[in-house]
């Protein structure tokens, strides 16, 4: 698999080494280590609008100035290192049980991270991305620490990270996507997710969250993304939709949707399931409800009276993963 290893001393926010002008164009990308014993995970461009306001519209031309100049970046802290050691045989159960671990933490702990599609395995996560990316056609700058071998690193990554239609030992089995109650009827009436791509040339979608704030590649909007049932993230889209900016607080007020569960181990073994080493799962174009959808849980589900005055992200996912797990027995 073809890559570039970055010069020493190297980050995403110097120019391009390998070209003459040091110019970065929609073809670079970026797989980097920081070697820094935190766990915190970016991705995005260097110099983009983040957090800025997402236009009703999808204008290319707006959508080309929040992006930033830089490569598309993939970055994660050393530490991440320690979290996957920490987690790796929870990881392996079946899911709900525990699902409280990403709660928000007690007062002075450590919050925990997770991230990708594979938790345990970082070299899995660096193979899902090398591959995605050369697929769509971008050169990719792999940049580690000093002490790590990269070449060694990529290597053993892509000799044991097996096809996208195996389903790997810590491959959750439910995955959700979030939806507002008006979308979820237009949802279940197709019968289908769609990509914003496919919605919008549909002219059914407005402007896509993560292409403005994270800069993203053009192709991710060709995909339907879910997430594993333990994330807030589902939530923050909803919410993000809502107020036309990203939200990424837990505890900020929204109106819940719909959780969408589906079964992520018939999806995988359907040869369905993509992964960018980023983003956990996803579906090109469309993914049908039939036969994948386990679940649909909105707030009536699991506040049928209206008792609950204030939701946000945090409490709407316990109450939906706690309604959801009595209905299937997990």
């Amino acid at each position: 698999m073809k890559y570039l290893r970055s010069p020493a001393g190297w980050d995403e926010n110097q120019p391009n080494p390998f070209t003459p002008d040091g110019i970065y164009g929609p073809e670079w990308s970026v797989f980097r280590l920081r070697d820094e014993d935190d766990d915190r995970i970016a991705n995005g461009r260097p110099g983009g609008a983040f957090c800025g306001k997402v236009p009703d519209s999808g204008d290319e031309s707006h959508l080309e100035q929040q992006r930033g100049q830089g490569p598309y970046c993939f970055v994660m802290g050393r530490g991440i290192l320690d979290i996957e050691a920490r987690y790796a045989d929870l990881l392996r159960g079946e899911l709900l049980r525990d699902y409280k671990i990403c709660m928000p933490p007690p007062p002075g702990a450590a919050p925990v991270t997770f991230v990708g599609r594979c938790f345990t395995s970082m070299e899995t996560r660096l193979a899902d991305f090398l591959k995605y990316e050369t697929d769509h056609g971008r050169r990719v700058i792999v940049s580690f620490p000093p002490d790590v071998d990269a070449d060694s690193v990529v290597r053993r990554a892509v000799e044991c990270t097996p096809d996208r239609s195996t389903v790997r030992p810590d491959d959750p089995l439910w995955w959700v996507h979030s939806t507002s109650v008006e979308n979820w009827a237009k949802i279940r009436g197709c019968g289908e997710l769609r990509s914003h791509e496919r919605l919008r040339r549909e002219d059914l979608s407005r402007g896509a969250v993560g292409l403005f704030v994270f800069g993203e590649p053009a192709d991710y909007a060709e995909y339907v993304m879910l997430a594993w049932a333990l994330w807030v993230s589902p939530e923050h889209v909803v919410s993000s939709q809502q107020k036309g900016r990203l939200i990424t607080e837990e505890d900020t007020p929204y109106t819940p949707g719909v959780r969408l569960y589906f079964d992520g181990h018939r999806i995988i073994r359907d040869g369905l399931a993509i992964s960018d080493g980023l983003h956990m799962l996803k579906v090109h174009d469309h993914l049908s409800l039939e036969p994948y959808l386990v679940a649909a849980i909105g707030a009536r589900d699991v506040d049928p009276s209206g008792e609950v005055e204030v939701w946000t992200p945090w409490t709407f996912l316990n109450r939906a993963n706690d309604c959801f797990a009595s209905r299937n027995n997990v």
